[in-house]
């Protein structure tokens, strides 16, 4: 006997140590099913997934990013909300990511990006990341500590897409500074989520 049809998968931890169960719990009753306290519908089959993530026209990527958690700004209305996303979009948490967009918007913005991802451009990212997890851990190793997500997988994430964008090693300190005095955007005062929550001091 469980509760898992009673527990949060968003916030509850004890999930994070094995959530396979709860999963297979889901998958057991019904591949497509309503779930939690937050009305979330919760898609654990293979075919399922895959006819989900194909049918643009009927799901979002909207809040691919976020989840449940910062709703709409807007009463959805009709069949077909295409049309309010796009008129909401720049007041959705994340919304300029690529992985919030629907296509057509989507399209031209991965065929953009697509100039960044060849095989010689990879190459030479990969060879900087090798460069730049040795200088990061060169600057902590000594003390025998790092306070990991703060000290290594933040700038590593930043500087990793940098180089990929094509801005010099030389500005790369620079780049960083900037970044890191950006205002938090992760959470408001009222507990709400900022418009880019990625952009924050570390």
């Amino acid at each position: 006997m469980n509760d898992f049809d009673s527990k949060d998968f968003f916030t509850d931890p004890s999930f994070i140590p094995d959530p396979h169960p709860y999963f297979d719990h889901l998958r057991s009753e019904c591949p497509v099913r309503f779930t939690g306290p937050r009305n979330v519908v919760a898609v654990t089959g293979f075919e399922e997934c895959l006819a989900v993530l194909r049918d643009t026209a009927t799901y979002s990527n909207i809040n691919a990013a976020t989840g449940p958690f910062p709703g709409m700004p807007f009463e959805p209305e009709g069949d077909d909300i295409g049309e309010q996303i796009e008129r909401h979009r720049p007041e959705i948490p994340l919304n300029e990511h690529l992985v919030t967009m629907d296509p057509p918007q989507h399209t031209r913005v991965r065929r953009l990006l697509g100039g960044l991802f060849t095989p010689r451009r990879l190459a030479e990212n990969e060879d900087f990341m090798w460069r730049l997890a040795d200088r990061l851990i060169d600057t902590f190793h000594e003390s025998g500590k790092v306070e990991l997500l703060h000290q290594y997988a933040q700038p590593f994430a930043l500087l990793t897409i940098a180089d990929l964008l094509g801005v010099p090693e030389k500005d790369h300190a620079a780049f960083v500074a900037h970044l890191s005095t950006q205002t938090p955007g992760a959470m408001a005062e009222d507990g709400a989520l900022g418009t880019n929550p990625a952009l924050r001091t570390w």
